[in-house]
């Protein structure tokens, strides 16, 4: 079966020749697809249709709020300024209505749309993806899908291909599941053509890499692939460009355009019509000139037709000597136009935290999009690791510290007020120590300032008819075969000590059971789930044991080494410390030396049991985790709901794996209280200190919620505030980010 995204497809319909026909014939030797109703076919078909469902959603709400399709849109026109080698000329000229019908007549299926700032582009960009993309009941499924990806956040030291897949990723984590092979289904979608890349804002790649840009653009495994790429003309280069392109150029608006546009948008029909009257008379007068592309001409309609006194004829006075004094007049009153309705304070409020996250956007490499994980990573190292650090020690040295006050002054013998000193010395050390470790693996182990989001949900129960038909089988067979070999195990075992130290009968076969069934629980538990995860594309194979047991081996184990790990380390250091700390302060029977063997063999079980328990937690975690549909319209919201309770569940499933392991290590031995430290301090304090300082809810939480609004550069509710921002039209949502809707905007932020 052809793919309908090939790249045989995409050149069909050029001229005739012999070049051609070479091509033609190379396209069709290396254009290698899946046989027909192969599960890969029906896996990228599945994904294609879900992914234009989700895409269709998301920019027919933008278009709304853009008003892209009512009836007073501002007629935007074209000329064209270079044809495609490939092909004959195209229409000299047409309107952004026709866009999609103009792609269509290119061969080569490459386009570039040039224009100046605000003339456009990027409304272009979202009426051609919705005109490719067509009505959801449309007879014919799309089989290519246009994409919106902003360039300006493209290092081209990345391969085109490549970060074309992690921004699909990003923006739709279906589509990071396994697909064929070791691919992700992105990349299979990329790779097979099934991907039309709408490259948006060339222009806003950093000068110094434009070239390289564009060589990565023209390069042997991207020169076919079709694409709409948009740009400012003057940050687009003269002669070259990109290969095999048909360039257009979006023009300026003319008097006539207006006349049929600003009268008709509010109260103040007269006084437009007289403003307009003066610009047909003085063409070349500062308004004029200015009210010449759709940003500028947006702007002076938000400004002055819905403010009762505001007076557009103010556009003609003296105040606004040059076309730049107006044009920077109109962008400084949009944003307390907008939010006319707060009082000014608060207006004032917003202008300084929208400039902070402007000039956030110019810190992170001019980047355009705005995304929530990412908004305190460009705070200074130390001010992260001390904000992190404390965030996180916190909650584990409030848990252990309630813990031992408990113990000590209701359980033990010393008293409520010495208990309550007792646990306040145990809670210090520990969330100090906690705290620094925390903080140091945020900023030195953490590979990097910010932390993607979770991709996934954490499903134990539920899920899709299809998901389910996978889980159920995998989880009894893993569970079964886990069980028993672990039951057998461990009570051979227990069998065994238990005759060499000369116990009972009764007592071994009772210590047997024990061990055995607990034994059992965990291996079946960790096998069943690691094979329960569900994968990348449909099977209805039967399950074999050598593919569950590699697929046990590759989901699972490199989590188990790696919890085990930084488990034994976190615990060894705490259970070390904490200890020692508390005997120097308290003194202690049998002198120093007595105290650091103390220290050291409760540091030791400590290790191994946070080794053990967090091994256990990480990879339930992982084998638990369950992608997010690719049908699902992402949303900046949705991404932070999924991250937040992906690190509830997280933090639930390590309270239970650590009470499991602790039961084993403790309960066995009539060691209750100290499994219950164990199971709360290690288990609840432990999740709630890593969730909120090596996830990213957590840097949200600690850095955008609570440090960032203390410094006054971001309100107390920094979501509800992007959200609202979005509503009013000074952000856009694209996919799993917010940019701001305009870069001119954007860049006279950061200059106040």
């Amino acid at each position: 079966m052809t793919g309908p995204g090939d790249v045989h497809n995409t050149f069909s319909g050029t001229a005739h020749g012999p070049v051609v026909m070479a091509r033609d014939l190379v396209n069709a030797t290396i254009n290698i697809t899946s046989p027909p109703n192969s599960r890969t076919a029906i896996a990228l078909d599945e994904a294609t249709a879900e992914l234009a469902q989700a895409l269709r959603m998301q920019w027919s709400v933008e278009s709304e709020r853009q008003r892209l399709w009512a009836p007073d849109t501002l007629a935007v026109r074209w000329r064209t300024i270079r044809n495609s080698p490939e092909a004959g000329p195209l229409p000299p000229e047409g309107e952004l209505r026709g866009i999609a019908d103009l792609y269509d007549q290119v061969p080569t299926k490459r386009l570039v749309v040039l224009g100046r700032a605000g003339s456009g582009k990027s409304a272009l960009a979202i009426r051609f993806v919705l005109e490719r993309l067509g009505p959801a009941d449309a007879p014919v499924p799309v089989s290519v899908v246009p994409v919106i990806f902003s360039l300006g956040s493209w290092n081209p030291e990345t391969p085109l291909r490549d970060w074309l897949t992690a921004q699909l990723e990003r923006d739709h984590p279906g589509l990071a599941t396994d697909g064929s092979g070791n691919a992700t289904l992105a990349t299979a979608l990329v790779d097979r053509g099934r991907i039309l890349p709408v490259l948006d804002g060339f222009d806003e790649i950093a000068e110094d890499l434009r070239p390289s840009a564009l060589d990565k653009i023209n390069d042997t495994a991207s020169s076919r692939m079709p694409l709409l790429l948009t740009s400012r003309g003057d940050g687009y280069p003269g002669t070259g460009g990109v290969l095999a392109a048909a360039a257009i150029e979006l023009t300026d608006l003319s008097p006539h355009d207006l006349t049929t546009y600003l009268p008709h948008t509010g109260a103040k029909t007269a006084e437009w019509k007289e403003v307009l009257e003066h610009l047909s008379a003085t063409p070349e007068s500062p308004a004029a000139m200015a009210l010449r592309t759709p940003l500028m001409v947006a702007l002076a309609r938000t400004v002055y037709s819905d403010v009762p006194d505001h007076d557009p004829r103010e556009l003609l006075t003296g105040r606004f000597p040059t076309v730049e004094a107006l044009e920077n007049h109109l962008l400084d009153s949009f944003i307390p136009t907008v939010y006319r309705d707060r009082p000014a304070a608060h207006r004032e409020c917003v202008q300084d935290w929208l400039g902070h996250l402007a000039r956030h956007l110019q810190l992170l490499d001019d980047t355009p999009d705005l995304a929530w994980w990412q908004l305190g990573s460009t705070l200074r190292r130390p001010v992260r690791m001390v904000v992190v650090g404390l965030v996180a020690g916190l909650p584990l040295g409030i848990v252990d510290g309630f813990v031992f006050w408990f113990l000590a002054g209701f359980v033990g013998p010393h008293g409520p007020v010495r208990g309550l000193l007792i646990g306040l010395a145990n809670g210090a050390v520990l969330g100090l120590v906690a705290g620094l470790a925390f903080g140091l693996m945020h900023v030195f182990l953490d590979g990097g300032p910010a932390r993607d989001p979770s991709r996934v949900h954490m499903r134990i129960l539920g899920g899709t008819t299809r998901s389910r038909k996978t889980y159920v089988p995998r989880l009894a067979a893993g569970f079964t075969g886990g069980f028993g070999f672990g039951f057998v195990s461990w009570l051979v075992n227990a069998l065994m000590f238990g005759l060499l130290q000369g116990a009972s009968g009764a007592a071994i076969l009772l210590s047997g059971l024990l061990n055995g069934a607990v034994g059992g629980i965990v291996g079946g538990l960790s096998l069943g789930f690691a094979y329960a995860g569900g994968t990348g594309e449909p099977s209805d194979e039967p399950l074999r044991f050598a593919d569950a047991m590699r697929e046990f081996r590759q989901r699972l184990a490199p989590r188990l080494a790696i919890g085990f790990a930084g488990g034994f380390g976190g615990g060894f250091m705490f259970w070390f410390a904490d200890p020692l700390a508390v005997g120097l302060v308290l003194g202690a029977p049998g002198g120093f030396t007595s105290l650091l063997t103390h220290s050291l063999r409760a540091g030791i079980e400590g290790g191994l049991g946070y080794g053990l328990a967090l091994g256990l937690a990480y990879g339930l975690a992982v084998a638990l985790a369950h992608p997010i549909p690719v049908r699902s319209a992402v949303s900046p919201t949705a991404l932070l709901g999924t991250d937040r309770m992906a690190v509830v569940h997280r933090t639930l499933l390590s309270t239970l794996t650590f009470g499991l392991v602790g039961w084993l290590f403790y309960g066995l031995g009539g060691q209750f209280l100290a499994w219950f430290v164990f199971t709360t301090v290690g288990g609840l304090g432990t999740g709630l200190a890593y969730g909120l300082s090596l996830t990213a809810w957590g840097h949200w939480v600690t850095l955008s919620r609570i440090w960032l609004p203390l410094t006054g550069r971001l309100p107390r509710n920094p979501g509800d505030f992007l959200k609202d921002a979005h509503s009013r039209g000074v952000l856009r949502q694209a996919g799993a980010v917010y940019q701001f809707r305009h870069a001119r905007l954007r860049d006279r932020l950061t200059k106040q």
